[in-house]
């Protein structure tokens, strides 16, 4: 994160991964995949998901740093995307069943629709990423496959970090 970013955006940009397993209800699962660079909301993904269960977490990167700051927060396995064929990586790392929970810290069009063809039924996509255009997707792969897409950046929490409620001492 750039020292220049002030400290509320910072904390707001953090607690996108809290809030994401909130809106999940559940236990994180064993088996995460996490599509984006391990960054402060990556690593900050990262570690909520180790802190509520998740076993094997995947991260796409291609800074070294970041590469050694994912793997010191809890990442178990970094793939880099120069090398990596997303999609099929997502299906490789389960024996072809594809990944039940899919973080999506990109905000890339191709991504997500490689994302989208990866995920098995029933699955999830959690957008985390802050988009800079609209994406083109195929939406009737997420309906006739019960696919879950959710995003996860709501005002009110975003609030709370940059202006808690005051209390009374």
């Amino acid at each position: 994160m750039p020292v220049k970013t002030s400290s509320q955006r910072r904390g707001a940009m953090s607690n996108t991964s809290p809030h994401g397993l909130f809106r999940l209800e559940s236990q994180a699962p064993e088996l995460v995949y996490l599509l984006g660079r391990a960054g402060l909301i990556g690593i900050g993904a990262v570690q909520v998901l180790k802190l509520h269960g998740a076993k094997d977490i995947t991260v796409i990167e291609l800074s070294e740093n970041r590469e050694d700051l994912a793997n010191k927060y809890g990442a178990t396995v970094i793939l880099d995307p120069q090398e990596t064929d997303k999609p099929n990586a997502m299906k490789d790392l389960t024996d072809g069943r594809g990944v039940e929970i899919v973080f999506d810290a990109v905000g890339v069009e191709t991504a997500l629709n490689g994302i989208i063809d990866a995920t098995p039924v029933r699955g999830t996509i959690v957008n985390i990423a802050v988009w800079e255009k609209r994406p083109a997707i195929n939406v009737n792969e997420l309906m006739y496959r019960d696919i879950n897409y959710m995003g996860l950046h709501d005002e009110a929490s975003f609030r709370e970090v940059i202006d808690p409620p005051h209390t009374s001492s």
